[in-house]
């Protein structure tokens, strides 16, 4: 591994133009101060970025190297931070680009001024004096860079993060949860759910995890994802959104990143057993294997424990009982299944006053077990998770598209019933169809 990361290392520096991301800096200088100075020096290309986030990760998981690993994150991120604003730039010098009015409403949450939204710099700007000189830049896109936000090259600052840099952001945050600092690891996953707030599509965007789906800020926001990797990060996440719901953090300052929704909490049970993650590691050894008499206390475990950790009306013990329902129904005990299924959709019903569009999957969940005893009930509810959906996001969304699919997969089960089931999912496909094209047509454009 070491002679890889070697090999790595000397490619990564070769592609730029001999500056090294990954050197140790002064002992007289901060590490934000080493890395403002690593990115002063020249903008790296594409390629040469994902060179060295691929040393960063390869290095990151080998003895000693976590901060070497960090360093690479910090000094990548003002560069990413630089292309991902050149393209906005683009876009917002053209009123008639079909995202301009997006670029121009990023460009000043960055904090950019109208002077840089209405002035088109040139492709080899750099927003440091120095890179002015070397690239010969005109005076005209001088007087652009001075208009920068003061942060755009320190990477601790998260007030220009942007979703480019979200895979640097999560790798430092991983690095520092092994190394032991759970609260600034957590720190950092909430400047990622904090980017993700402010993108549209992200905010709306599902992460598949062991017990379910969930929106990927709120996983972010309570570090569900750091968790598989370094168990503990979730129950210091929640910890610390206690404490900064109730307004002042550990040591007593104040958090400035935006609580997420909460529910008020029903009575929590005591609970000393083993982790939520030990949990999900017995229970998928035991399901794997079809021992499903050994997986089902463990999945009831899995409830207790997440009741005691999130409330017994949350959304950790809905995904929970939907895991143990869907358990049951493998160890074919249907009956028990059905029942425990409608007891999580009347639990799922109380959340977000049965808005929460996740409940659409508990909806199809239920239908799909009651689908062979009563097809009238099934199809109500997969008519009720495409109008939960469409409320949600409106009617032209993917998960719309998808929820419309799955009807329409109901319905031609009866071959009398075939026309209507078709037409049905040529308009869901319809809604994929377009959905990937914008997405398609977003990425292009920045």
């Amino acid at each position: 591994m070491a002679a890889g990361a070697q090999l790595y290392h000397k490619l990564a520096v070769r592609m730029s133009e001999g500056t090294d991301l990954a050197a140790k800096p002064p002992p007289s200088a901060s590490a934000a101060a080493a890395a403002a100075a690593a990115a002063a020096i020249l903008e790296l290309n594409t390629k040469a970025c994902e060179v060295w986030f691929l040393l960063a990760t390869y290095v990151s998981g080998m003895e000693g190297r976590g901060d070497e690993a960090i360093r690479i994150c910090k000094a990548l991120i003002p560069h990413k931070r630089r292309q991902h604003v050149r393209r906005l730039r683009e876009a917002a010098a053209d009123p008639k680009n079909e995202y301009y009015k997006d670029a121009v409403s990023e460009l000043r949450r960055l904090g950019f001024s109208r002077a840089v939204v209405s002035s088109r710099p040139s492709s080899t700007a750099s927003s440091t004096a120095s890179a002015t000189s070397r690239h010969g830049a005109s005076s005209a896109t001088t007087s652009v860079i001075d208009l920068e936000p003061d942060g755009l090259a320190d990477p601790d600052d998260p007030r220009v993060d942007v979703v480019t840099h979200s895979s640097e952001l999560n790798l430092w945050s991983t690095v520092l949860a092994k190394k032991g600092k759970l609260r600034d690891a957590v720190l950092l996953q909430w400047r990622m759910a904090e980017t993700f707030r402010s993108n549209k599509e992200m905010a709306k965007t599902e992460t598949q995890l062991p017990t379910g789906k969930f929106n990927l800020l709120d996983a972010y926001e309570r570090c569900l994802i750091l968790d598989l990797s370094a168990p503990g990060a979730a129950k210091v996440a929640a910890e610390m959104i206690a404490e900064r719901d109730g307004g002042t953090a550990a040591g007593g300052a104040a958090m400035a990143t935006p609580a997420p929704p909460t529910l008020t909490p029903a009575a929590t049970p005591a609970y000393a057993g083993p982790s939520y993650m030990e949990l999900v590691q017995q229970m998928t050894a035991k399901w794997g294997a079809l021992d499903f008499a050994a997986a089902e206390p463990i999945c009831r475990q899995i409830v207790e424990c997440q009741a005691a950790g999130n409330g017994a009306t949350s959304k950790e013990v809905v995904d929970a009982r939907e895991q143990l329902a869907r358990l049951l129904r493998s160890a074919g005990r249907n009956e028990e299944a059905v029942k425990e299924m409608r007891e999580t959709l009347a639990l799922h019903e109380k959340l977000l006053h049965g808005k929460d569009p996740t409940m659409s999957r508990t909806l199809q969940a239920l239908a799909d077990m009651v689908s062979e005893s009563d097809r009238a009930e099934a199809e109500k509810l997969h008519r009720r998770a495409v109008d939960l959906l469409t409320k949600v996001y409106g009617p032209d969304h993917f998960e719309v598209g998808a929820a419309m699919m799955q009807l329409a997969g109901f319905i031609m089960n009866d071959y009398t019933r075939m026309e209507e089931g078709q037409e049905i999912l040529q308009r869901g496909l319809a809604i994929h169809q377009k959905f990937q094209e914008q997405q398609t047509a977003m990425t292009k454009a920045f």
